[in-house]
């Protein structure tokens, strides 16, 4: 997992390199089919051809040194080095990566939306939208800035060009200060972490340890006094007293011995525990250069916000565009004002007309996207569940043309969505849709937001259930599951196994990777591979991937993963091809 996303342009961390190497290399190869052909040539260097026709060779080298604050990567598309912003945008094309938390995006609107958008298929008119939404906050801004009149003095205008120098100067991003202290949130939770670690390490080694070794010592002392007296031997005892006291002096020096196996491997598990724990702190330990370049960045931009009266870099922004404008001085202003404000006008009936007309393609998506995700969970035994997406609209009364920010919308034909025709709404950059996703676990049950009644092997049957119901509108040709039945029983796993099967065999063909560990999943695969750790003779770690080739390898792996006899993995086998041919057959 960490290997696909790492080649779609993942970040990439020291630990990623195992010591002693300084290098490791990824590798993947694509066949790329037609319905991404032009998308991925676009994308690849007109100087990087592929050795074999419909293939795109992707590497990814990773270099550590005692020398670099950090690792670095050097990326290449058929041999060619390419930046890595590529490699992310063919990542993006090609892969469509489902990690543990995946699951968890589908409360978020915007996922949401997206679902929508490629289910309906108006992804252009989503795109006609939000270019109407940026360009009216353009003119907006433009109109304005151009409608106030020149610097009154000298010393205003060089007050507005120090702004507008400064904010040249320091380039920020829009939402790059919030962006920021979540970076440094995390990097603080991280050194926080480690230092606990640290403190667990010195009690095993400091206190656990001490006790362990001063408890040996005792003992040693012990078994030598017992020793020195014979050890309570009654070999050469006359009487019948003396050797039953030999008898339990035995006894005494075995339990002992067996105190002292006891404390040595309670001393080597401490050891042992505090490597793991050492390891762990060093893991964690937020790369200090990173953060300490994150924090002065945090500073310059909160400075220039305080400087400005600003409480965000957005706000920030704007105020450096309204210092330019205002810096090109009052002639032609008003003209110029009047030329922004009609463009916005423009814009915002671009943006009634086309956002009606989103709204109620998306809505006719929903409907039969939520037929279909139900028909899908109750193939997931969820029989029963309901699938709601609601939609609503923000009303406002913000409907001034000449406000900077996106003023409110009025949409005259709002009325066929139930809304009030005459009222003003909130647009965004997707629309004037906010979405939710509700569900419905049992037909008694209310619907409620995901986020709030869905467990999350509920809330991976959902995502796999979405995710079949949208495949007829293309996108990645690869997608990968990690752990898609998490929290999902054996009997669930089995049609969740029949869903994956499914998905890459419908009618958009795809290949499906799915790490599991439940063997009612892997019974549906087509091909198997097992994977597994060991020691090496050095010591260290390794991993191993072997491929099941033989129905009887795959039957003994099925019956392993089960804890059972190899019978039983033949008959998960046999289970799953019955099922398979029970399906095409319907």
């Amino acid at each position: 997992m960490g290997a696909v996303s790492q080649l779609c342009g993942a970040a990439v961390l020291d630990e990623h390199v195992r010591p002693p190497a300084t290098v490791a290399v990824l590798e993947a190869l694509f066949c790329v089919g037609e319905e991404h052909g032009a998308a991925v040539s676009a994308l690849v260097p007109p100087d990087a051809p592929p050795a074999q026709a419909g293939t795109l060779l992707v590497q990814r080298e990773l270099h550590t040194s005692p020398l670099a604050p950090s690792a670095r990567s050097v990326c290449r598309v058929n041999g060619k080095s390419v930046p890595l912003r590529l490699l992310r945008s063919l990542g993006t094309l090609l892969v469509d990566v489902n990690g543990q938390g995946s699951a968890a995006s589908l409360c978020d609107a915007a996922a949401v939306l997206a679902l929508l958008d490629a289910r309906a298929g108006c992804g252009a008119e989503a795109a006609r939208f939000g270019a109407a939404w940026v360009w009216a906050r353009s003119a907006a801004a433009d109109a304005a800035a151009a409608a106030a009149s020149a610097p009154a003095s000298q010393e205003e205008a060089a007050e507005l060009e120090q702004l507008v120098q400064a904010v040249a100067d320091a380039a920020p991003q829009p939402g790059e200060d919030e962006q920021l202290r979540r970076r440094l949130k995390r990097y603080e939770a991280a050194r926080t972490a480690s230092e606990a670690c640290a403190a667990a390490r010195h009690v095993l080694e400091a206190g656990a340890g001490d006790a362990l070794r001063s408890a040996q010592r005792e003992l040693r002392a012990v078994a030598q006094r017992l020793q020195q007296s014979g050890g309570g031997s009654g070999a050469e005892a006359g009487h019948k007293g003396e050797d039953d006291d030999g008898d339990e002096g035995d006894e005494a020096l075995e339990e002992v011995a067996q105190a002292l196996d006891l404390c040595a491997a309670a001393a080597s598990a401490c050891a042992s525990a505090a490597r793991s724990v050492t390891s762990a702190s060093r893991a964690l330990q937020p790369d200090p250069a990173a953060r300490d370049e994150a924090s002065a960045r945090l500073r310059l931009l909160e400075r220039l916000c305080r400087q400005q009266g600003c409480k965000s870099v957005e706000q920030l922004l704007m105020a450096a565009q309204e210092a330019a404008a205002a810096l090109q001085g009052a002639e032609g202003a008003g003209g110029r004002a009047e030329a922004m404000r009609a463009a916005a006008h423009a814009a915002r009936a671009e943006m009634a007309t086309t956002g009606l007309a989103l709204s109620l393609r998306r809505r006719e998506a929903a409907r039969a996207l939520e037929l279909e995700v139900q028909a899908q969970l109750a193939a997931l035994s969820m029989e029963g569940a309901r699938v709601r997406v609601s939609f609503e609209w923000e009303e406002t009364h913000a409907c001034d043309e000449d406000q900077e920010e996106p003023a409110g919308v009025r949409v005259a034909g709002a009325d066929a969505l139930g809304l009030d025709g005459d009222a003003c709404y909130q647009p965004t950059a997707s629309g004037f849709d906010q979405v939710t996703l509700l569900l419905a676990t049992a037909p008694g049950e209310p619907l409620r937001p995901l986020a709030l009644t869905a467990s999350g092997g509920e809330r991976a049957r959902v995502m796999l259930a979405l995710k079949a119901a949208t495949r007829a509108a293309g996108g990645p040709a690869v997608s990968l599951f990690d752990e898609v039945d998490a929290g999902v029983g054996g009997a669930t796993g089995a049609r969740v196994g029949a869903a994956l099967r499914s998905l890459a065999h419908g009618d958009t063909q795809r290949q499906v990777l799915c790490v599991t560990h439940l063997p009612q999943v892997a019974a549906f695969a087509q091909r198997h591979l097992a994977v597994a750790k060991a020691a090496a003779p050095d010591g260290r770690v390794t991993t191993r991937t072997q491929p099941l080739h033989d129905r009887a390898d795959r039957a003994a792996e099925l019956a392993s993963m089960l804890g059972l006899q190899v019978a039983a993995g033949e008959e998960l086998l046999r289970a799953a091809e019955q099922q398979l041919r029970t399906t095409t057959a319907a």
